[in-house]
Formats: structure tokens, sequence, C-alpha cells
């Protein structure tokens, strides 16, 4: 029952992201002369992270095809080389843990249970969205007990806003991780 509802959440959400993005476009002058509004990058980073956050979290190769509508080109190629890397770095050292243990998109181990985004500010084709995950002592009382901050950083790319980049609360960027030389320097 809580997967149908999650994923009639899901439709409802994505429905409306889309009506809302469709009618800023259509409205006023044509799309290269509008200045770029913070509500358009914030749906894109509302949609990812409610798509994200109802679906298998696990960092996989096939969960990261799943999120490559919301990913900026680059940033997609990255993590599918990583995952790559992981295997192929796995199959030598089956010892150890891959570089990345956790969800890379939360910077979390333990996968947050809510998100809300904070504040997004716009510079002409780039955006940051700052996003905050929780972690609840039980769903039922949702007493928030941990707390982590996370800058989405977006590109518009066609008419669409793609996350290009994540950058931790200790200014980690995601696409630097992503693009180290060797696999297991931690």
């Amino acid at each position: 029952m809580q997967l149908v509802f999650r994923f009639v959440r899901h439709a409802i959400l994505s429905c409306l992201v889309a009506v809302s993005l469709a009618s800023v476009r259509v409205a006023g002058a044509p799309q290269q002369a509008q200045k770029a509004q913070p509500s358009e990058p914030q749906a894109a980073v509302q949609a990812f992270y409610s798509f994200h956050m109802s679906h298998n979290m696990n960092f996989t190769t096939a969960s990261v095809r799943l999120r490559r509508p919301w990913l900026h080109p680059e940033l997609y190629k990255l993590l599918l080389y990583e995952m790559k890397r992981a295997a192929d770095y796995g199959r030598t050292h089956r010892d150890e843990p891959p570089y990345f243990e956790g969800d890379p998109f939360t910077d979390s181990q333990e996968y947050p249970e809510s998100f809300k985004i904070k504040a997004v500010t716009v510079n002409d084709n780039n955006a940051d969205a700052s996003v905050v995950f929780q972690w609840f002592q039980d769903k039922k009382s949702r007493k928030v007990v941990d707390e982590k901050s996370v800058t989405v950083k977006l590109e518009h790319v066609g008419t669409r806003w793609l996350i290009r980049d994540i950058v931790n609360g200790e200014g980690k960027s995601l696409r630097a991780e992503l693009s180290r030389k060797d696999y297991a320097g931690h």
C-alpha cells in the first residue's frame, strides 16, 4: 500500500512539475530572452529528489540510469565510469569496500527520510540549490535527529535544468571525487 502511495505521489509531483515548467515556457518572450526564475531549477531539484527518495537509492548502474533525465551528460558519464571502476577494483580487492559507500546524491551512508530545498540562486544558465536531508527518530513522530546539507549545482541545457555537480557540507565536489585518477585514493 505504501509503495502504491509513493508511486501515486511521484506521478502527481511529476505532472505538476511538467505542467508548471510548460506554462512558464509558453508564456512571455522567446526561450533565449527569458530570465530564469529560481522556481525552475527548484522544480528540477524537487523532481529529482522526489524520484530518488521514492526509488531504490543504492548506488548501482541501474539506479544511475534511472536518474539520467535529471543529470548533466558529463556527470552522468562520470557516474557510469565510477560504476565500471568499482566493478574492476572489486574483482581484485574483494575484501575492500568501494570508494563510494552509500548514496553520493545525498552524501550519506544511511539514506535520509526527508529533504527540503532551503534556497535557490540563479546566475544566467547556472543555479545553486541548498538542500537539507533529514533523518527521524521514528517515522511516526518525525522528530529530526540528524540533518545534512548539500549544494546542488545545476546548468540550464536546452530547455531543462540539469544537475552538474553536488557539493557536500565540507565543500567536496561529487564531480571532483568522480574525476580522481586513483580509484582507491580515499
